[in-house]
């Protein structure tokens, strides 16, 4: 699913950018700034392969390897969806109301943005893998949970402002 989503979405801003450049007095308001940036995160972390030298690393084992590397997928994974975040602010598009990061839109802007299938598809496959591995679910609480007691919200912004 995940390359024909990518697929539609390169096609879509491939044709919004021969647009914008044909009409240059507007094109940051065609492709807003943090619309940009939205994009350019979002391929970051698409395209990024890690792995660990294990002569330095201390990672010996493939899950363990495999773990870390979806932790920091994850985190620059988060990094993308603030972009995606400040851009639905600065259209108005987000829900009122909302009292965390995640809730972000409204059902009817999810389903005028036709994303409403891959949500629902990310969160069957997290749900299913929470639900089925008690461990799993204990180790992303306290991910979670560690990464609220330590990390700011002037941290968050610090890394953002960087990015």
């Amino acid at each position: 699913m995940f390359k024909e989503e990518f697929k539609i979405f390169k096609k879509r801003h491939d044709e919004l950018a021969k647009y914008a450049n044909l009409n240059q007095s507007t094109f940051d308001d065609i492709i807003p700034r943090k619309l940009r940036m939205f994009r350019v995160r979002l391929r970051l972390v698409i395209g990024l392969k890690i792995d660990f030298d294990t002569q330095y690393s201390m990672v010996k084992s493939k899950p363990t390897a495999d773990t870390y590397v979806e932790i920091i997928k994850c985190n620059e994974s988060w990094f993308s969806y603030e972009g995606m975040k400040k851009y639905c602010e600065s259209e108005n598009w987000n829900k009122s109301g909302s009292r965390t990061p995640v809730d972000l839109l409204e059902a009817d802007m999810i389903q005028s943005l036709q994303i409403e299938q891959i949500q629902k598809v990310c969160n069957n496959q997290l749900n299913g893998k929470l639900v089925k591995t008690a461990s799993f679910r204990s180790d992303v609480i306290s991910y979670l949970s560690f990464l609220i007691r330590n990390l700011s919200n002037r941290a968050i912004r610090a890394c953002w402002e960087i990015l």
